[in-house]
């Protein structure tokens, strides 16, 4: 009788230590996701402020060289009578060389908010 009552509460103990570790590992999971949740609306975030700074300030830029647009009318005899077509033709250079100088400038939104408000006391 002594050796079952033993062996009853060693179960009831291992028990009550498996209950206490599926709590402890829910309550981590459940802070796990709040935090990924958390990290994830960030991550976002920061993707949303560069594409605005992008938008506001600049984007990619291509330089092009000159191109001279010539338009054109054709007349063209068909069976029904002389018909006008208009068309336009692009002359570009062989070649074409630039002398330039990039000056970059890093900006960020908090400056971006700071100059419309005005100065932050």
């Amino acid at each position: 009788m002594e050796i079952s009552l033993h062996n009853t509460a060693r179960k009831s103990f291992l028990m009550a230590k498996l209950v206490a570790i599926t709590f402890l590992t829910g309550i981590c999971v459940a802070a796990s996701f709040s935090v990924l949740g958390l990290v994830m609306d960030r991550s976002h975030r920061a993707d949303e402020a560069a594409a605005e700074i992008a938008l506001k300030w600049s984007r990619e830029q291509t330089i092009n060289g000159p191109i001279i647009t010539i338009p054109v009318r054709k007349t063209v005899l068909t069976a029904a009578g002389p018909q006008v077509a208009e068309d336009v033709i692009f002359l570009l250079p062989d070649s074409l060389q630039y002398e330039m100088a990039l000056e970059t400038e890093t900006r960020s939104r908090v400056r971006c908010l700071k100059q419309k408000r005005g100065p932050v006391l």
